[in-house]
């Protein structure tokens, strides 16, 4: 006995179909919360290449790290002298949370 697929309309066609939409809204969810470097701190130093417009101070946001940091791991001489296409050491999470608690205990 071959299965007909049940019209949309039907409520049991409704359920089905919901139960297939969460089912697969579940297993993207799951996916991304195991899939290696997404939705997890870094694990280790990282490199971004500075885009036209960003500013240390900007970037340090975006990433979590104190800016001072950022200065101190790159060298660099003048935090207001980067270059589009320049590339930066950013540090990882453990690093800058240990650069917090070192300026909070100052």
């Amino acid at each position: 006995m071959a299965l007909c697929p049940l019209p949309p309309h039907s409520s049991f066609g409704r359920i089905s179909f919901m139960n297939s939409r969460r089912f697969l809204l579940l297993l993207f969810g799951l996916a991304l919360l195991f899939w290696p470097g997404v939705a997890r701190g870094q694990e280790g130093p990282t490199e971004y290449t500075i885009q036209p417009g960003d500013t240390l101070f900007n970037i340090a946001q975006r990433f979590d790290v104190p800016m001072e940091l950022l200065v101190q791991v790159n060298d660099l001489a003048d935090s207001n002298l980067i270059q589009a296409g320049q590339t930066l050491i950013i540090p990882s999470a453990e690093e800058a949370a240990r650069a917090r608690q070192a300026a909070q205990a100052r």
